[in-house]
């Protein structure tokens, strides 16, 4: 069988990524029993059958006596044989979605296959899955292990904000797949999105009734699992109001406490709204409470940051807004910012990053791990950090303050440690080095000098031994790409060296 695809069309040649050739290995193996059998534990019970009408269920209950002849077919198929009449087909099927029925745009086809050919698409879909990443670029955010769809939001709602800033010549283009997603229009996404929301969540506790079904301790789950699921999706990106905190509260707490009531006729909450939301273990009902999930999930968007192995698009433009806002001549420096106080407390003019400083204020953790490697004190910060302090003990703020200059250096590109400490000589850099990122800054030299006095002796331990290498010493650069390896052969007066290229 031909496995070259690029000798069966052109078009294939259009593509830059690459599986490695340990993955094409990795993904042609033969299918096991032990394989097949953990596919038939993940899929989903209670789902519509094909034509043959035997669900996932049949193959569950029946696998001592099917396992040897599927894992024998599937491998069969995967050396060049071809799929059987029952895989091949399809019942297409409609799903009437709301309004009016004699309207075909109400209507929502779906396509119902045969198990069969479910468990060997979704045993290849999972061997595929841990490749994706390195085959799919960033921009596809959705459907793919460790990426989110609502990085792919924020994406579009900081380039939105960049635009409006820099006041560009652009057109966005919003296109729609009609019927593959529920479509959200665009004034629903203004202020009136929370009139919206308060509306669905009424309508939904309405629903149900006067719930005499269910008991106060079951009346909680099901509003935390289906009215409040209602607002998880946009508490991701938007800091709910004050009167729509409100509102779901009173529709909550009508719920649990007069859910068989007149609907126009006052209740009485027996407890307070914290008792309520407290675990159970403590007297609560572990109601989840929005406005402090509104808070977490907004404040995670900083804990990402930290979490990211690579910068998203969101980061950067995030870096963007910020860094051109607060001055700061390095973009990664954003970071660094928001853990102090000073800056956790600053309101951007992004309005989502707004939003995310607003709660980040409230939940920035305030105190710091000590450092237990050289990487590790080369990430400390210099300001706002209780571990460096100057000769009364407090710390160096980033304050505008008449004697200060945290700001000024920070925005110069001056915040950590490993700023002031040069890797390739271990040791601090010299005051030349120094005055080519500050520039016409005062002090600079005595003010290095506090900063480095005030620098635990245990960091500097880590730091490395003091003095400069010693000639013969390797060094090794990286550029993501390549490596490099280099002899260092001898000092020059000026603190430069010299050194020779090593294959």
């Amino acid at each position: 069988m031909e496995d070259d695809m690029s000798q069966l069309s052109p078009l294939w040649n259009n593509f830059q990524v690459r599986v490695p050739e340990e993955g094409k290995h990795w993904m042609d193996r033969p299918i096991t029993v032990e394989e097949l059998k953990g596919t038939v534990k993940a899929m989903a019970r209670g789902k519509a059958s094909g034509d043959d009408g035997l669900p996932i269920e049949f193959f569950a209950c029946c696998w001592q006596d099917l396992a040897e002849d599927l894992v024998t077919m599937f491998n069969e198929i995967l050396t060049g044989g071809k799929l059987g009449q029952s895989m091949t087909r399809g019942v297409i099927s409609l799903l009437f979605k709301k309004g009016d029925r004699s309207e075909v745009r109400n209507w929502c086809p779906i396509s119902l296959l045969n198990v069969v050919s479910k468990l060997l698409a979704k045993t290849l879909a999972t061997r595929l899955r841990n490749r994706l990443p390195g085959l799919v670029k960033r921009d596809q955010g959705a459907f793919v292990q460790g990426r989110s769809i609502f990085e792919d939001m924020v994406t579009a709602i900081e380039a939105l904000e960049l635009i409006e800033r820099d006041n560009a010549g652009v057109a966005v283009l919003l296109l729609d797949l009609e019927k593959a997603y529920n479509r959200v229009a665009l004034e629903d996404c203004s202020s009136a999105q929370e009139a919206l929301l308060q509306e669905k969540l009424k309508k939904r506790v309405t629903s149900w009734g006067k719930a005499r079904h269910l008991s106060l301790i079951g009346r909680a789950p099901a509003i935390t699992a289906s009215a409040f699921a209602l607002l998880w999706y946009v508490t991701v990106i938007q800091k709910f109001s004050p009167t729509m905190l409100r509102t779901v509260k009173a529709v909550a707490r009508r719920f649990i406490w007069k859910s068989d009531g007149d609907p126009g006729r006052g209740y009485m909450s027996k407890v307070a709204w914290d008792t309520i939301c407290a675990p159970k273990e403590e007297g609560g009902l572990s109601l989840l409470d929005p406005g402090a999930q509104n808070k977490y999930l907004l404040a995670r968007w900083v804990v990402k940051v930290a979490e990211a192995d690579s910068d998203g698009d969101w980061i950067l433009l995030a870096e963007a807004l910020l860094a051109s806002e607060w001055k700061l001549t390095r973009p990664s420096d954003v970071w660094v910012a928001i853990m102090t106080k000073t800056f956790a407390g600053k309101r951007p003019n992004s309005r989502f990053w707004w939003d995310v400083l607003a709660v980040w204020k409230q939940a920035r953790p305030t105190e710091r791990l000590a450092p237990k490697s050289k990487e590790d004190v080369r990430c400390q910060p210099l300001f706002e950090n209780d571990r460096i302090t100057d000769v009364e003990g407090a710390p160096f703020t980033l304050e505008r303050k008449p004697g200060t200059f945290g700001l000024s250096w920070l925005q110069k590109g001056i915040s950590l440690v490993g700023d002031l400490w040069d890797a390739n000589t271990n040791q601090w850099k010299s005051d030349r080095l120094l005055r080519q990122v500050l520039g016409q800054l005062p002090l600079k030299e005595e003010r290095a000098q506090m900063l480095r006095a005030a620098i635990p002796e245990e960091w500097k331990l880590l730091l490395g031994p003091a003095g400069i290498d010693p000639p013969g010493t390797w060094y090794k650069w990286d550029n993501g790409e390549e490596e490099w390896y280099c002899r260092l052969e001898s000092w020059f007066d000026d603190g430069s060296g010299r050194c020779w290229l090593e294959t």
